[in-house]
């Protein structure tokens, strides 16, 4: 029987982890690393992530993480298409198999947010095949969260199809025309998110030397947040996300869906000018919820206000407090 540990991904983040001296590039790091670092998702071995956003976190330069990475990547050990910026450890999903079809079922939104791709399709032919061995229910678990990624078919392949084409593939071919033409219509269309889009391409540009996705989910994205902020502030909050180093915006190289996610703690950042870390926010609620812990201690503790207003006088004090000699010295009778 094999032997496992868990590994809280939290520990990438601590401060005395961070304090020890970090290992030189090597095959095995960026390995382990890839396996149980903080961009894993729920997918075992299936992340999104960029090259030299993982060499930032890693403390390596770009060079030696690329040089590491191609070491596993011979073995096979690793794959990814820094185009599309996914990564796939084959072997992962032995390393943490799903404990029942439940949890296969939490992976949709997961895959869904995956970038399409040659490498998605070769991960979702590996995950049926291992699921299906582990039983039925997994196997239509699966078939039920994650979607069959379409590949692009090569030249030669669609010469082929020219010549010989079955119906499957009649369909599978109109599926992702249909797809292209919906992603080119939502690229164009940029409506109120134009200055916003421009924002954050510049900044992300000038960050990775590289152009960001543009698809129909990221449109919808940015539409969102200028709905949310809108448009005056909105492109500057979007250039401004760039410039954090946030551990999970630096592993995601800094995707839309987290800038719409905490576009109000990065307003907020923005207009102070003031970037606050994770552990400055988890400071800030915990004393937030003392406050109002300590206030609705007060409301039970405090008594009732007091009346202070004295009694109307009776007739007696009354009588007292007349006076005893009429004006000119006359006894009052």
């Amino acid at each position: 029987m094999s032997r496992y540990r868990k590994i809280d991904v939290r520990m990438y983040g601590d401060e005395a982890f961070r304090a020890l001296s970090p290992p030189a590039p090597c095959g095995q790091s960026v390995f382990v690393y890839l396996l149980t670092g903080p961009h894993t998702t729920n997918i075992p071995g299936l992340f999104s992530a960029g090259e030299a956003g993982l060499a930032e976190a890693l403390g390596w330069p770009l060079k030696g993480f690329r040089e590491a990475f191609a070491e596993a990547c011979r073995k096979p050990l690793v794959k990814a298409d820094w185009h599309a910026r996914l990564c796939w450890v084959p072997n992962a999903i032995k390393f943490n198999k799903p404990e029942s079809p439940n949890v296969v079922l939490s992976w949709r939104v997961t895959w869904d947010e995956l970038p399409e791709c040659d490498l998605k399709y070769e991960a979702y032919q590996q995950l049926k095949a291992f699921l299906e061995g582990m039983g039925k229910a997994f196997a239509e678990a699966f078939e039920e969260a994650c979607r069959k990624p379409l590949r692009k078919p090569s030249l030669k392949a669609m010469a082929n199809q020219e010549q010989d084409q079955d119906q499957e593939q009649e369909q599978e071919q109109e599926q992702d025309i249909s797809r292209e033409v919906s992603n080119s219509r939502a690229v164009a269309v940029e409506g109120v998110s134009a200055e916003t889009w421009k924002a954050y391409a510049s900044a992300y540009r000038d960050r990775y030397g590289a152009d960001p996705v543009r698809n129909r989910q990221v449109n919808s994205q940015l539409k969102k947040l200028v709905e949310l902020l809108g448009e005056d502030e909105a492109p500057p909050v979007a250039a401004f996300y760039l410039s954090c180093h946030d551990q999970r915006y630096v592993m995601g190289r800094h995707p839309a869906n987290l800038l719409l996610l905490n576009a109000t703690g990065l307003r907020t950042q923005w207009f102070t000018g003031i970037k606050a870390t994770r552990g400055e926010a988890q400071s800030a609620e915990k004393k937030q919820g003392m406050d109002e812990l300590f206030k609705r201690i007060r409301a039970e503790r405090s008594p009732d206000p007091i009346d202070v207003t004295p009694p109307p006088p009776t007739a007696i004090e009354q009588a007292d407090n007349e006076p005893l000699c009429e004006p000119g010295g006359r006894m009052a009778l």
